[in-house]
């Protein structure tokens, strides 16, 4: 049994009295994450260290181009053709020219990731900046040919697209495809994922494996931080990360290991074929369907290569349909280990995947005809809108024909004026007259010649609608006795 020092261990005394290290055995099982969050919670950090400013600047390496840098040069111009056209100031960032950043997203081993949203198209996207310059012309070829070798691949519905690349004051941008989150930040979270959700995460990253396997790819680094949960539901599990992706057709100059987690045993003896991110869905299909903790090394790290039993508790806890699916995927010989159609003929995975398709088909057929009713309504409403307008429209041309010219409002000379004064009466006439007093607003004048002429045009001209008063007896003895005692 191997043994591991760690730091909580004491020490023993010898007959010497040379102090020598205690060591306590290595844990026999997985650790649970659950466990893992329990202790975190009452875990308290220690103080952040006190940062130290370099004393040197830090030297550089330099590394010799390679003879293909020319021909990625302009390749990867031709790329970000589509990004800079519209950038007439090239000295402009273009990351502040085309893009709005909303917020930082994280952080990783890559660089920053910013959540943008571009300013021609007004669509969200997701930016890496790399985070190291870099080192030398050899590393900007590496990177380069990397993302160039993304690029050619045709877009699938199970991998992350990448829409552009460009390359500012020595670092790397990539514009990608925007998701909700990665797959570990949603375990973190406390979404720790069903039978269901399990078996699509495991047909999802197949297809996702299948499509990279046809053009000859291999991811190397397949782990639930580069699985993505997209932001429509129902949700679809995207591979992205394709920093240290192999080409089987293109000379291996260097290899970069992934996670030591997830790592295939024949990838450490430098042998790369496909069947290595077989081993790694395995293993990261028993770490969700568990909800345990992936050792780095160890004991426990090579009990999970050695082609044995799976250890605690994944036996308990993995679902019975599962189990004998990824004994198969770690198998430790490479040779027996299935590719990724062998596990696509599976009937129980068949039965899987016929499952899955129908529920895509049904959300996409469902997506599209609520955007068809969206669409309808909002021409519906426009039709209705354009219809009372013009409606609106005519009915104040009709009315304003209706009405025609209007006639002019008669002079104020023209208005007669054959009202008396209520003042220039007593009592005693009011009586004598009987019925109801007339009342003037303007008196007559003394005059007997200037009165009678007035009175009798006021006569022809005034009517019986005008005024009431003019067709009475009491208006009539009333102006009789006003002439006699003008007389």
């Amino acid at each position: 049994m191997s043994r591991s020092f760690t730091e909580e261990s004491d020490f023993r005394n010898t007959s010497t009295g040379v102090q020598l290290p205690r060591f306590f055995p290595e844990p026999q099982t997985l650790s649970s994450k659950k466990d893992r969050e329990k202790r975190s919670q009452l875990y308290i950090p220690p103080a952040p260290r006190p940062q130290y400013v370099r004393s040197a600047p830090a030297q550089t390496r330099l590394i010799h181009s390679r003879n293909d840098s020319h021909d990625l040069d302009n390749s990867f111009h031709y790329l970000m053709s589509s990004i800079n056209s519209g950038n007439a100031n090239s000295s402009c960032s273009i990351l502040k020219h085309a893009f709005e950043i909303q917020e930082r997203l994280g952080f990783g081993s890559f660089g920053d990731v910013f959540r943008v949203k571009g300013k021609k198209d007004n669509k969200e996207y997701a930016i890496k900046k790399s985070r190291r310059m870099y080192s030398g012309e050899g590393d900007r070829t590496r990177q380069l040919r990397e993302v160039l070798r993304v690029t050619r691949i045709p877009p699938s519905l199970h991998l992350v697209a990448l829409i552009s690349a460009w390359e500012e004051e020595g670092h790397l941008f990539l514009q990608m495809e925007l998701c909700s989150k990665s797959l570990t930040q949603e375990i973190e979270d406390g979404h720790y994922l069903t039978e269901d959700e399990t078996w699509d995460l495991f047909i999802d990253m197949l297809f996702a494996l299948q499509h990279l396997h046809t053009h000859h790819l291999v991811h190397m680094d397949l782990k639930p931080d580069n699985i993505f949960l997209t932001i429509d539901t129902p949700t679809i599990y995207k591979l992205g990360d394709f920093g240290i992706v192999v080409s089987l057709d293109e000379q291996k100059d260097e290899l970069m290991e992934g996670d030591s987690r997830y790592l295939a045993p024949e990838v450490m003896q430098s042998k790369v074929s496909t069947k290595a991110d077989v081993f790694s869905l395995g293993l990261t299909l028993l770490e969700v369907a568990c909800s345990v903790d992936l050792p780095k090394g160890g004991e426990l790290w090579h009990s999970l290569r050695n082609g044995g039993s799976l250890p605690d508790p994944c036996p308990r806890s993995m679902p019975v349909s599962l189990q004998h699916i990824v004994k198969l995927m770690i198998t430790p010989d490479v040779n027996h280990r299935p590719e990724v159609s062998d596990l696509l003929s599976i009937p129980a995975v068949r039965a899987r995947v016929r499952r899955r398709q129908l529920r895509l088909r049904m959300a996409s057929l469902k997506k599209t005809l609520l955007q068809l009713a969206s669409r309808m309504w909002h021409s519906c409403l426009a039709f209705l809108t354009s219809l009372w307008f013009f409606k609106s429209k005519k009915s104040d041309i009709v009315a304003d024909q209706s009405r025609g010219t209007p006639e002019p409002m008669p002079m104020e000379s023209d208005v007669p004026c054959i009202l008396l004064n209520d003042t220039s009466f007593s009592d005693d006439d009011e009586m004598r007259g009987g019925g109801t007093p007339a009342y003037a607003s303007t008196p007559i004048p003394h005059s007997k010649t200037k009165s009678e002429g007035r009175l009798r045009s006021s006569r022809r001209k005034a009517g019986d609608g005008d005024f009431r008063t003019l067709g009475s007896p009491t208006s009539r003895n009333l102006l009789k006795e006003f002439e006699a005692v003008s007389d």
